[in-house]
């Protein structure tokens, strides 16, 4: 009892030592509420919700860098924390279809399609670029032609061009196919 704690504070890491009889002992005395709350995570006290947007964003840089494994983990936890978001979906098949992964993109696709307002989103055009990569043209068709009632500009060149001026190369060259089948069967005769 007669020994004295002395708790310098250790410059490399803001935590207060104490020694006591030449053991050092880390205490949490004077660190920052930040710093519990770390360790609290790290020791599973505190649950951190996930942050399913910047998921869904480094899931995508990875799908662009070619890393299917990272954007599989990256989508599937950003799924699992936010099960009912419409645009994750669509997102994910985009990422997949990049990777050329047409058929995982179509899945994708196909499940946004039965969960979406489909007034608020063009999930028809995704739709029919996985059906058409994956050799499945008819049913590409039909859904290019849901695309094209819904949204004129994808039954012209001229409106194609502008829809598609910020798209990914892949993505511009199966929509022009696709456009091109669909002109050619929409053509009069």
């Amino acid at each position: 009892m007669g020994e004295r704690l002395t708790a310098p504070i250790c410059n490399r890491c803001h935590e207060r030592t104490a020694r006591r009889g030449g053991a050092t002992v880390r205490t949490w005395a004077g660190v920052g509420v930040v710093s519990v709350f770390v360790s609290l995570m790290l020791w599973g006290c505190v649950q951190v919700p996930v942050d399913a947007r910047a998921l869904i964003n480094a899931g995508y840089a990875a799908a662009l860098k070619g890393d299917a494994a990272t954007t599989r983990q990256h989508y599937e936890k950003a799924l699992a924390a936010e099960p009912g978001a419409k645009g994750h979906r669509v997102s994910y098949g985009w990422a997949l279809f990049n990777l050329k992964l047409f058929d995982e993109a179509l899945q994708q696709w196909r499940q946004a399609y039965a969960g979406v307002d489909h007034d608020a989103a063009n999930i028809e055009v995704c739709l029919a670029l996985a059906c058409h990569r994956t050799g499945r043209k008819a049913e590409a068709l039909e859904w290019y032609a849901k695309q094209v009632a819904r949204d004129e500009r994808f039954g012209e060149a001229a409106g194609v061009a502008f829809v598609t001026s910020h798209w990914r190369a892949l993505e511009q060259e199966t929509l022009r196919a696709l456009f091109e089948d669909f002109s050619r069967r929409s053509a009069p005769k």
